[in-house]
C-alpha cells in the first residue's frame, strides 16, 4: 500500500503547512512520478489546494499499465519487495532512453542540456535503482488515476497547469499529456492550462529553455492568486 502511504504524507504536509501559514494560498507541484501522486492527491483530497502543477506527466495505455503491474508483482515474489529487477528497469527507464539513440549516456532522455545530464549521473543521490515494489505500487497508482469514477471525485474548480516537453517519453512525446488533459476535461475540470515545449525532454527545470518554463509557471501562478490586500493608503500590496 505504498502509493496510498505517500499520498497520506502529502496530505499531512498540507495540514502542517496550513497550520503554520493559515490563509496563505497553497499550490501543489508534482513532477514525473510526483505528478502521478499529485493526481492521486487531487482525487483523494479534493478542494484542499488552490491549484496544481503537473510537470512531466503522462498516461500509458491501460494494457501496458496492467502488464507492468503484473510483471512487477511477479518480480516481487522472486526478489522480495526491496529487490531490484534489471528487467523492470530496462523495460521502463531504459525504454525511455532508447528513443534517443544513438545515446551519449544512459540518461539522454532527461534533458538536451548535456551539463545537466552529466551532473545528474555524477550525483550519488540520483544513482539508486528503484525497488520492484515501488514499480508495482506506481502501476497501481497509474491504474487508479485513469479511472473515470476516480477522476470525477476531483474538485472541478481547482486550476491545473500542465508543463511538459514535446520530446518527453514519459508524456508520450506530448500525446500522453494531451490524453490526461482530455481526461481532466471530461471529468468536468474547468481551468486547465497546457504548455508543451518543442524539443524539450523530461526535466523541464533543467532544460535548455528552463527560463521560459519558469516564466510561464510564474505567470500562471500570479494569474491565480487572490487580489492583494490594499495598504492603508489604498494602494494594493505588491
Amino acid at each position: 500500500n505504498g502509493w496510498k502511504l505517500v499520498v497520506a504524507d502529502i496530505a499531512r504536509l498540507r495540514r502542517i503547512q496550513g497550520e503554520k501559514h493559515p490563509g496563505v494560498p497553497y499550490f501543489l507541484l508534482g513532477h514525473s512520478m510526483g505528478s502521478f501522486l499529485t493526481r492521486t492527491y487531487l482525487i483523494d483530497h479534493p478542494g484542499t489546494v488552490d491549484g496544481a502543477i503537473l510537470s512531466g506527466t503522462g498516461q500509458e495505455p491501460a494494457p501496458l499499465v496492467a502488464f507492468g503491474k503484473l510483471l512487477a508483482g511477479l518480480e516481487c515474489r522472486r526478489l522480495g519487495y526491496d529487490g531490484v529487477s534489471p528487467l523492470v528497469d530496462r523495460l521502463s527507464l531504459g525504454a525511455y532512453n532508447r528513443r534517443f539513440r544513438p545515446n551519449r549516456t544512459s540518461a539522454d532522455w532527461l534533458s538536451r542540456d548535456e551539463e545537466q545530464v552529466d551532473a545528474y549521473l555524477a550525483d550519488p543521490l540520483c544513482s539508486h535503482k528503484s525497488s520492484v515494489s515501488m514499480f508495482r505500487d506506481m502501476m497501481g497508482g497509474l491504474h487508479l488515476i485513469a479511472r473515470r469514477d476516480q477522476l470525477e471525485r476531483m474538485d472541478p474548480s481547482v486550476p491545473v497547469c500542465f508543463l511538459s516537453g514535446r520530446e518527453d517519453p514519459v508524456g508520450g512525446m506530448g500525446r500522453g499529456v494531451e490524453k490526461v488533459v482530455r481526461m481532466f476535461r471530461s471529468a468536468g475540470c474547468r481551468d486547465l492550462s497546457v504548455h508543451l515545449y518543442p524539443g524539450a525532454r523530461h526535466e523541464l527545470f533543467h532544460e535548455q529553455n528552463r527560463q521560459e518554463v519558469w516564466n510561464d509557471l510564474l505567470d500562471w501562478l500570479e494569474g491565480r492568486l487572490p487580489p492583494a490586500e490594499p495598504l492603508d493608503g489604498g494602494t494594493p500590496n505588491s
